[in-house]
C-alpha cells in the first residue's frame, strides 16, 4: 500500500500503520511522480466522503488519470466520483461510509487479475471516449455550429472565429 500526499491525519495514520510492513507513506509528489506511481499501481483507492459542511468530491482528476493509465479505481459513490468511475465496469463505487464494501472491492480487484485488467482496459476506453480534450472540443464545436445556424466553421481550428455568428 502506497499512500501519496500529506495532511493533518498523516501522523495518526503513520502510527496506525507502524505495525504493518507493507505500507509506505510517499509524501507529496510531483505530477510526473504521481503518474509514474499510478502506472505501477494495481488499483487506485480514494475513499472520498461528504464533509460535515456538505462539500463532496468534484470530478477528481486522479480518478481520470488513473483510468487513463488502465488502473481501475475504487471509491465511495459521492459527488463527481460517479462521473469518473463506471461502477462494475471501470472500477467500483461503494455506498458512502460502507468501509466493508470498499474493502471487499479492493480485495476483489487485488486478487482477481482478469477482472482488474478488464476494468483497466474499460477505464482507459472510458477516458478516451468521454474525457479526451480533442474529442470533447470537437463535440463542443458541433454544438456551437448548430447554434450558429449550421455553420461549417471549425471553431477549434480558429477559422474566422471573429466573424462566426453564435445565436
Amino acid at each position: 500500500l502506497r499512500i501519496v500526499g500529506d495532511g493533518p491525519l498523516l501522523r495518526r495514520l503513520t502510527r496506525q500503520a507502524s505495525s504493518l510492513n507493507n505500507v509506505k507513506f510517499e509524501g507529496i509528489k510531483s505530477k510526473l511522480e504521481v503518474r509514474d506511481l499510478l502506472s505501477q499501481a494495481w488499483v487506485l483507492c480514494v475513499p472520498s466522503i461528504v464533509a460535515a459542511s456538505g462539500d463532496a468530491e468534484g470530478l477528481g482528476m486522479v480518478f481520470l488519470e488513473a483510468q487513463a493509465l488502465a488502473t481501475p479505481a475504487v471509491s465511495f459513490d459521492t459527488g463527481g466520483v460517479v462521473e469518473a468511475i463506471i461502477d462494475g465496469k471501470t472500477g467500483v463505487t461503494a455506498p458512502v461510509g460502507d468501509v466493508d464494501a470498499l474493502a471487499d472491492a479492493l480485495v476483489t480487484l487485488l486478487t482477481d487479475d482478469r477482472l482488474r485488467r478488464q476494468y483497466g482496459r474499460a477505464g482507459a476506453a472510458h477516458i478516451r471516449e468521454g474525457f479526451d480534450v480533442r474529442r470533447q472540443c470537437a463535440k463542443l464545436e458541433q454544438i456551437y455550429a448548430r447554434a450558429a445556424g449550421g455553420s461549417s466553421a471549425r471553431f477549434g481550428d480558429f477559422h474566422d472565429v471573429q466573424s462566426a455568428k453564435v445565436a
